[in-house]
């Protein structure tokens, strides 16, 4: 019985920091950073360029998976709630976003499972049927391409597309659920 007892007793232990870490992983955000941070505590901790502070933000400059990226930090009552990360680098060939755009979207599938939504909205569809023209659609302004994971309090967003021609933004969005949802209620409250 007192062999039974301790397994017992060791097993359950065991399990314990398991279910912590999940729980921990589950929090992490981006960069080892959970949401409701203090924008000291990200300025203090990130590892990256730091390049400028606004009211409500701060941007770093760092390599992030052989891309050049700005990273923006927002804060809402001084807690961290979205993430963006810009992805600056230059393209030589303009279906070498398409590629990056895939690699990103499959680290983030690994972590978040499948996505909940993919849109791809077509302005022109004269390429819809060539894959290896929808790089230069998107420069174009032709092609908007999104897609949307959520997984516990964190949802992730990845667009790539122009708002005007020649100008294409491949960008990843990490954001809080609970607040932005009480954000877009602060908005529509506004006059």
């Amino acid at each position: 019985m007192r062999y039974f007892l301790i397994c017992l007793l060791s097993f359950t232990f065991a399990a314990v920091p398991s279910y912590a870490q999940q729980n921990l992983d589950d929090d992490l955000v981006f960069r080892g950073f959970i949401w409701g941070l203090s924008k000291e505590t990200i300025k203090e901790n990130e590892k990256a360029t730091f390049m400028s502070e606004e009211e409500d933000k701060l941007f770093f400059l760092d390599i992030i998976d052989g891309r050049r990226s700005t990273i923006g930090y927002e804060f809402l009552n001084n807690k961290l709630w979205r993430t963006k990360i810009f992805i600056e680098k230059t393209y030589y060939n303009p279906q070498d976003r398409i590629d990056d755009l895939l690699s990103i979207q499959e680290k983030i599938t690994q972590k978040f499972g499948a996505p909940t939504e993919e849109n791809f909205q077509w302005f022109d569809k004269s390429q819809i049927n060539d894959f290896y023209g929808w790089g230069w659609a998107v420069y174009r302004a032709e092609l908007v391409m999104t897609s949307v994971w959520q997984k516990g309090n964190t949802e992730v967003q990845t667009y790539l597309g122009a708002k005007e021609k020649f100008l294409p933004n491949l960008i990843v969005t990490y954001t809080h659920i609970p607040t932005k949802t009480l954000y877009e209620k602060e908005q529509l409250k506004a006059p």
